[in-house]
């Protein structure tokens, strides 16, 4: 067994070895899996391979915020971060502080009907959720013979009254962009909110979303559940040409503002329920050693989740193209690749299965990069410091949803743990809450090739935050 483990290995290796210098430095991997080994109280290669290889394992799933698999890389943190002697300073005497978490989507059973005649949810109308800072609407439309009315092009002065569009469905044409083209986005123009008295605002842009978006907007969407009352006032939807036709009776070209159309009738939502798992932030606190300086606290953080799981894809053909033609790493863009280097990715990737014995699918994004480095590192300086007191008190954060739109941090920045604010926080710059991210790089850049393809931000590291540790 171990002969044809290094008859593989030499075969991997002769499969890159026609790929360019530059590309062949990151040819060099550490072994698939490893056997967790106790970590000391230095920060070392080995302590840091140990915490990596656990949270970037398959078992943890990806890490994605509101899945079992982020729920087993928090407990790994949390049962860390206990083990050092870190004080908990989540919800309840715990670690955790479960951010409101949701899923949105569209409500079974969506209905719509012009003048009787069905019309096709995905092809004919979408509806849109509200998108903080962006525009808002209501995400529930109940009609029954609503008066469909043409509003004009969005962008322009013809528009219709506002006084005329009370409980009626108004249809907006969409408007022109910089390239003098149509364009989808529809709220640049503005306006809109002076036909808060509409049922539902439909803007003719479907055909013109492109393809990525349209399957966004009809999965479920993740994101925090919305804070106060929910938005009132019409609700809005994209249409397609076709659709507004059927709506309006004729095309929108040359329509004038104000034209009555068919009736609408039926029922369509978006609706929020849990996620189908908790979605945690991890929080700790080491004491500072001195009576004056313990009440500052210096922040340190990364975030603990990454972006799960996909389709199924060839592991050593990503590995190739990426050797050859993405030689800055995954923080650059691909090259487009000529045809001698397009050959040496097919050379390598046919060689590469033969050396693995055939095609190795991989749909599980690890998240060794991104962030599980910067977890990994974040344990380190929390075991080191633990045995190590500074008189300063640390306070470690792990967040999660940062692939969600940075949802962790913003949650506990808004919702601090009790006693710990930005005015306890300490920088020798300012008085504010400092979050520094920490790279273990070589571990990390080694540690990758084992993910189908990481999606990858750059780490910000904050020197000056460093004298708060004295």
């Amino acid at each position: 067994m171990n002969n044809l483990v290094r008859s593989t290995g030499a075969l991997a290796a002769l499969a890159l070895a026609a790929l360019p210098a530059r590309a062949q430095m990151a040819t060099q991997e550490l072994p698939r899996t490893h056997a967790p080994r106790p970590t000391t109280a230095a920060i070392t290669a080995a302590d840091a391979m140990t915490r990596l290889y656990i949270l970037a394992d398959d078992s943890m799933m990806g890490r994605e915020a509101g899945t079992a698999g982020n729920v087993k890389g928090t407990d790994y943190i949390a049962r860390e971060a206990r083990r050092m002697g870190l004080e908990p300073a989540g919800e309840n005497g715990t670690f955790f502080q479960t951010i409101p978490f949701v899923k949105k989507a569209i409500a079974p059973g969506a209905s719509l009907t012009s003048d009787g005649q069905a019309l096709a949810l995905g092809t004919d109308y979408i509806p849109l959720p509200t998108v903080s800072g962006v525009f808002s609407f209501n995400e529930s439309l109940q009609a029954s013979g609503a008066q469909v009315v043409y509003g004009g092009q969005l962008g322009t002065t013809s528009l219709v009254d506002p006084a005329q569009t009370a409980g009626k469905v108004v249809v907006f044409d969409a408007p022109v962009g910089r390239d003098g083209q149509k364009t989808w986005r529809f709220w640049t123009t503005g306006g809109m909110e002076r036909y808060s008295q509409a049922a539902a605002i439909a803007i003719v842009a479907l055909d013109l979303v492109p393809p990525g978006l349209k399957e966004f907007l009809m999965n479920p969407q993740e994101g925090m559940r919305a804070e106060g009352p929910a938005p009132t006032g019409p609700s809005g939807m994209l249409i397609s040409n076709a659709a507004a036709q059927r709506l309006l009776g004729a095309p929108v070209a040359g329509m004038a503002a104000g034209t009555a159309g068919k009736t609408v009738s039926g029922a369509v939502a978006i609706r929020e329920s849990p996620s189908d798992f908790p979605a945690r932030n991890v929080v700790g606190i080491l004491r500072g050693t001195d009576p004056v300086l313990r009440g500052q606290f210096v922040a340190i953080g990364a975030h603990n989740d990454h972006v799960g799981e996909g389709p199924a894809i060839d592991h050593d053909s990503v590995r190739a193209f990426n050797h050859v033609l993405r030689r800055e790493g995954l923080e650059g863009e691909p090259e487009t690749g000529n045809a001698e280097q397009l050959t040496q990715v097919r050379t390598a990737t046919d060689a590469l299965h033969r050396a693995h014995g055939g095609v190795r699918r991989d749909s599980i994004f690890n998240g060794a990069d991104d962030d599980g480095s910067g977890t990994t590192g974040v344990l380190e300086i929390a075991e080191y410091l633990a045995a190590h007191r500074p008189r300063r008190s640390i306070l470690f954060v792990w967040h999660t949803g940062e692939e969600k739109g940075l949802l962790g941090s913003q949650w506990f920045t808004e919702h601090p743990t009790p006693g710990i604010d930005r005015d306890s926080s300490a920088s020798t710059s300012a008085r504010r809450l400092a979050l520094i991210r920490s790279r273990i790089a070589a571990s990390s850049a080694s540690h990758n090739a084992r993910s189908s393809g990481e999606h990858s931000t750059v780490a910000t590291i904050c020197p000056p935050c460093v004298g708060g540790f004295e």
